[in-house]
C-alpha cells in the first residue's frame, strides 16, 4: 500500500468529488505527441508516439518504458478466502467474468466493496463469500478498500490528459461506457495483443498478471476506436444503451477491430516487447489507444476491473 497518508488520499478523492475536474499532472501528454505517419494512406495519423512531459528535444525514445504504476491498494482483506478461492481459480480451464456493473453517472459515487461483493456474487454462484461480513474488522477492511480504490482510480485516471469533467460525469472514456467487473484469468494462460479503445485500471486481488508492451510507446490515435455514430450514446443514429448488452459490445468490438486492422498489423507495435509483472494489489493503467498482452504463469489471476469491457484486436496476419 501507498505511504501516503489517509488524509492526503482524502483530500484528493473529496477534490474530484467536489469539482469533477482533472487533478494532477498528465503521465501520456498529447501536447508532446508525436504523430508517426502510417503506411497505410487511408490513415495518415494513427500511430501516435509520445514524449515524457518537459521533453523538448529529439532524443530517441526507444529505452522509454510503460511500466505498471507504483500505485497500490492492500489486498489483505483477501487473506481469509485464499483457501476457499485459490483452489477454484487453480481449476479454471476458461477466462471467466463476473456480471458487469455499469458505473455510468455513480463513478464517483459508487462503493468499491459494495460492487466487489456483487461481482463475487455473480461469479461463484456455487460459493458464498462474504468480502466484508458485519464486524469490526471487516467494516474497518471495507472502509479501507474504498478508500485506497477510489485513491488509485481518481489518481490513475486524473493523470490522463483525455480524461475530463464529462468523463466523470458521465462514466465514460473515449465514447464507451465504464463497467466495474471481476476477471479470472487460469495460469498458464495467453489473452492475445489487443488495443484498448479506453481507459482500464486493472487490479489483481489474488494472484500475478503479466504483460508485454513495446518499448517504443506506440498508441492508436482514439479517433480510430471511439464508438461509429450508429452505436454512439446520444445520437439519433443509435439506440444502443448506456449499460450495453453482450450483442451490442460485440458490434462495437467487432467495428474497432475492422478499423483497426485496416491500418494496423500487431508488428506495428511489437517492437522491443517487454515484461512486466502486476502483483496483487498493483494497480495497471492502461490509457486510451494503448497495445499490449497479457498472460497468467504458473498461478492464476483475479482481477477486479474499471473497463469499457471491449478491446480491439489485429486480424491480420504480420
Amino acid at each position: 500500500m501507498m505511504s501516503m497518508g489517509f488524509a492526503s488520499k482524502l483530500a484528493i478523492v473529496a477534490a474530484a468529488l467536489t469539482i469533477g475536474a482533472p487533478l494532477g499532472v498528465a503521465w501520456l501528454p498529447p501536447n508532446n505527441a508525436l504523430v508517426l505517419p502510417s503506411r497505410h494512406s487511408a490513415h495518415s495519423q494513427t500511430l501516435v508516439r509520445y514524449k515524457d512531459r518537459g521533453d523538448n528535444d529529439d532524443t530517441d525514445m526507444n529505452d522509454q518504458v510503460v511500466e505498471p504504476s507504483t500505485l497500490r491498494i492492500d489486498t489483505a482483506f483477501m487473506d481469509p478466502f485464499r483457501e476457499q478461492l485459490e483452489p477454484w481459480l487453480n481449476s479454471l480451464t476458461t477466462v471467466t467474468r463476473s456480471d458487469p456493473i455499469w458505473v455510468g453517472e455513480e463513478l464517483l459515487h459508487i462503493s468499491p466493496s459494495d460492487a466487489l461483493q456483487q461481482c463475487f456474487d455473480s461469479l461463484l454462484r456455487q460459493q458464498a463469500v462474504e468480502v466484508f461480513p458485519p464486524n469490526d474488522n471487516a467494516l474497518s477492511r471495507k472502509h479501507l478498500f474504498d478508500w485506497d480504490w477510489k485513491y488509485a482510480m481518481v489518481k490513475s485516471l486524473t493523470q490522463q490528459d483525455d480524461w475530463t469533467a464529462k468523463s466523470w460525469k458521465l462514466g465514460q472514456s473515449n465514447t464507451h461506457p465504464l463497467r466495474l467487473q471481476a476477471v479470472a484469468i487460469p495460469a498458464h494462460s495467453s489473452l492475445p495483443p489487443h488495443v484498448h479503445p479506453a481507459v482500464e485500471l486493472d487490479i489483481p486481488i489474488l494472484g500475478t498478471l503479466y504483460e508485454e508492451r513495446s518499448s517504443q510507446l506506440l498508441f492508436v490515435d482514439p479517433d480510430l476506436i471511439d464508438r461509429a455514430p450508429e452505436h454512439s450514446l446520444g445520437s439519433p443514429l443509435s439506440d444502443f444503451s448506456p449499460t450495453p448488452t453482450p450483442l451490442e459490445l460485440q458490434t462495437i468490438a467487432q467495428d474497432i477491430t475492422e478499423r483497426v486492422s485496416e491500418v494496423h498489423q500487431i508488428t506495428d507495435f511489437s517492437h522491443d516487447w517487454e515484461t512486466h509483472p502486476v502483483v496483487a494489489g498493483q494497480c495497471l493503467l492502461n490509457p486510451v489507444g494503448s497495445v499490449h498482452r497479457s498472460y497468467t504463469q504458473d498461478e492464476a489471476c483475479l482481477l477486479f476491473v474499471l473497463g469499457p469491457n471491449v478491446h480491439a484486436h489485429f486480424l491480420k496476419e504480420p
